[in-house]
């Protein structure tokens, strides 16, 4: 599912989340973040990083920065729950040197 679409500048990195509220049953909660996949690859790399899950269980937040101008980036995050379900959700990012 995407989820969002940012801009931002390559020299920028900006803190970000993503709310699992609406996809999470009563008392399930993000257990894991399993991987993080970023495309497409240039020399000097869009990085997502320094991922946390909220102490609720209901929330994660990232930091997101670099890459190259002009390129939209995909970031597609996938998380595991604590009842074993798995989601994937993918946002983009769209590089300028004027975002």
């Amino acid at each position: 599912m995407i989820l969002g679409r940012y801009k931002q500048r390559p020299y920028d990195k900006r803190k970000r989340g993503i709310d699992y509220t609406d996809f999470l049953i009563s008392g399930e909660t993000i257990a894991e973040i399993v991987s993080v996949t970023i495309a497409p690859t240039t020399t000097t790399p869009f990085v997502v990083d320094q991922m946390t899950i909220d102490p609720a269980g209901l929330l994660i937040a990232y930091y997101a920065g670099g890459g190259e101008s002009p390129n939209e980036y995909s970031a597609k995050i996938r998380v595991r729950t604590s009842l074993n379900q798995y989601r994937e959700d993918e946002v983009f990012f769209e590089v300028e040197d004027e975002a």
